[in-house]
């Protein structure tokens, strides 16, 4: 692990409670699968991140400015990332540039990406084992597993929001809905029945368990 790679380890994002309504009410939810709770979470996690880096990037700021500073003096980066509201996350950005050897845009886009969703994936077991319904370390981790999986479809949409800012090109802003919230709820029946559905241990499903 070089020294970049140990620098993103710190930089631990923790997206606000109300980030995770979803999640939370698939958790406590019997009739959830684990594919569906995985979902929900994946939900939460892509649109806090996104709505993070918006934020972060609101005044007009783009991630170039960053890319441009590791080529000046270690003063002018300090100066670069305290100009940012959200210096925690240029923070991240600065490390994922320091470990791309190639400076490309794209790979960097694609560490950083890598960099934030291991920052806040953490959450997820967390969550899940204060619903009270994953106890078990072994179902935390199948977790763990799903959600990173779902995310997969949603990776690349965060990944080429931060390579058009490392291009200077502005973020867009993105608005939640209602107070706090991303999206309304998803009703148990519609995630249930989905085709995708898979019951957690691959039976019926008791209700209480996971």
């Amino acid at each position: 692990m070089n020294e970049a790679q140990k620098m993103a380890e710190n930089e631990i994002l923790d997206l606000s409670s109300r980030r995770w309504q979803r999640t939370r009410a698939a958790l406590v939810t019997p009739s959830f699968t684990l594919t569906a709770i995985a979902e929900c979470a994946a939900d939460d996690l892509n649109r806090g991140l996104r709505l993070q880096l918006s934020k972060a990037l609101q005044s007009g700021q783009t991630l170039l400015t960053v890319l441009q500073a590791t080529e000046q003096h270690p003063a002018a980066m300090r100066a670069v990332v305290e100009s940012f509201q959200d210096q925690q996350l240029v923070r991240v950005a600065r490390n994922a540039i320091a470990a791309t050897p190639s400076k490309e845009p794209a790979a960097i886009a694609r560490c950083m990406t890598a960099m934030l969703i291991d920052s806040v994936m953490g959450k997820v077991p967390v969550l899940a084992e204060r619903s009270g319904c994953f106890e078990d370390s072994a179902r935390r981790e199948a977790l763990m597993q799903a959600v990173r999986q779902e995310f997969e479809s949603r990776r690349s949409g965060l990944t080429a929001t931060i390579e058009a800012s490392l291009r200077g090109q502005p973020v867009r802003r993105l608005r939640q809905t209602g107070a706090g919230r991303t999206q309304p709820p998803v009703e148990a029946s519609a995630l249930v029945h989905s085709p995708l559905a898979i019951r957690v241990g691959g039976g019926n499903h008791v209700p209480g368990q996971r």
